[in-house]
C-alpha cells in the first residue's frame, strides 16, 4: 500500500481515485482505501505489479465535484481531469513560497497490551512504540531523510524467551539520507532497502544510481543487518551492481528489466555469489506482470548443493479488465540459501 500525508481535513474519503505521477508521466491509478485526519492509505487499480513509489512521485486527486470523472478516467489515460486536491482557481492569486527550509513529517504510535497465558496463568504487560516519518529539504537543501522502526518492552510474573523480556528492544527499519542525482539517479546512505532490486534485502551502508546510455546503472555497498533481530552487524559484508533497462509508457504500456551480481563475505571469506532478475510488463488495466529470481552459485562454503541453483523465482500477474472485476494470480519457489552465513 501506499501512504500520502492528506486526509480527511483536505477532504480524502475512501473511494476516491488519484493519479501516480513520475516527472510528468502517469504511472498508475490509486484508490484511496482508509483515511484519518491527516494521512490516507491507497492501493493500486492499475500498474505494474511491484511497483514502488521513489522520492519525487506525486499523487494527484481530483478536485471536488470531478470525482466521478476521475474515476471514469483512471486506468484509461483520463490525466487532463486531474488537478492537485487543493489547487486554486485560475484566477486566484498566488501564494508566496514557504520559507521554511526544512519540513518534518513524523508520527508516534503507543501501544499498551496485557497478556494472559492459561492454563498457568501467566500475566506480560507489553509496551511497544511505532515511529515513522521523513525530514525533506535539509537545511533548505535537497538532502532528505527517512525513518522507521520500533521499540518494546515486555515484563511479567512468569520467565519468557521473548527478545524484549525486562529489557527494551528497539528495531531500525529504515535509517536512509538520500540525495537526488538528476531525474533517474540517487545516492543513499544508511539502512535502507534497495526496491530497484528487492533481493538484495535491507543494507546498512550505502547506493548510488545513475542514468548512463539510455539505462541506469547502479551499485550498492554496505552490510547486512543481524539476521536474529535485525540489529547492526559486521559479519557479513555484501556489495551489488545492477542495470536497469525500461521502455514504453509505464500505466499503458511498458517493460523493465533490473539484473544484478550479488557477492557477500562471511567473517571475510568468500559466501554467496548470486545473480537477480527481475522484469516487469505492464498493457495498464489488462494485464501486468512481475517476475523475480535469483540464481545461486557456489563459492565453496556449500554443505548440500553444489553447482548454479535457482534459489528463487516468483511470478505474479493482475488484470482488471472491467471496473468490477481483478484476477491475479502467480507461482512461487525458494528454497533456502546453502551458503556460510
Amino acid at each position: 500500500r501506499i501512504s500520502v500525508d492528506l486526509g480527511a481535513v483536505q477532504g480524502l474519503k475512501p473511494g476516491d481515485v488519484g493519479l501516480l505521477k513520475r516527472n510528468g508521466r502517469r504511472l498508475a491509478s490509486l484508490e484511496v482505501v482508509t483515511v484519518d485526519r491527516t494521512n490516507a492509505f491507497l492501493r493500486l487499480i492499475d500498474g505494474t505489479p511491484g511497483l514502488t513509489t521513489v522520492e519525487g512521485d506525486t499523487v494527484f486527486f481530483a478536485a471536488p465535484g470531478q470525482a466521478q470523472k476521475a474515476k471514469a478516467g483512471a486506468g484509461q489515460g483520463g490525466e487532463d481531469e486531474f488537478v492537485p486536491l487543493l489547487a486554486p482557481p485560475p484566477t486566484a492569486k498566488k501564494k508566496a513560497v514557504s520559507k521554511i527550509k526544512t519540513h518534518v513529517h513524523g508520527r508516534l504510535r503507543l501501544w499498551q497490551f496485557l497478556q494472559v497465558v492459561d492454563p498457568i496463568d501467566a500475566r506480560y504487560r507489553i509496551t511497544r512504540a511505532e515511529s515513522d516519518g521523513t525530514v525533506e529539504r535539509i537545511a533548505g537543501s535537497a538532502w532528505s531523510f527517512v525513518w522507521s522502526g520500533n521499540g518494546s518492552y515486555r515484563d511479567g510474573n512468569h520467565s519468557s524467551s521473548s527478545d524484549d523480556f525486562r529489557k527494551g528492544r528497539a528495531h531500525a527499519q529504515r535509517l536512509m539520507l538520500s540525495h537526488p542525482l538528476s531525474d533517474k539517479g540517487f545516492v543513499r546512505l544508511g539502512r535502507f532497502f534497495p526496491n530497484e532490486l528487492p533481493g538484495l534485502g535491507t543494507v546498512d551502508g550505502a547506493a548510488v544510481q545513475a542514468p548512463y546510455a539510455g539505462v541506469k546503472l547502479g551499485a550498492v555497498a554496505g552490510a547486512r543487518p543481524d539476521r536474529r533481530y535485525q540489529g547492526f552487524a559486521s559479519r557479513e559484508m555484501m556489495g551489488s551492481l545492477y542495470v536497469t533497462a525500461e521502455a514504453g509508457t509505464p500505466g499503458q504500456r511498458s517493460y523493465g528489466v533490473t539484473a544484478g551480481l550479488l557477492h557477500t563475505l562471511w567473517d571475510g571469506r568468500r559466501d554467496e555469489l548470486a545473480l537477480l532478475l527481475d522484469q516487469r510488463l505492464d498493457f495498464g488495466t489488462l494485464l501486468g506482470v512481475y517476475q523475480s529470481a535469483q540464481f545461486n552459485v557456489d563459492t565453496g562454503t556449500a554443505a548440500v548443493h553444489k553447482g548454479a541453483r535457482l534459489t528463487r523465482f516468483d511470478l505474479s500477474l493482475n488484470s482488471a479488465p472491467w471496473e468490477r472485476l481483478t484476477v491475479r494470480g502467480g507461482v512461487s519457489h525458494f528454497e533456502p540459501i546453502d551458503t556460510a552465513a
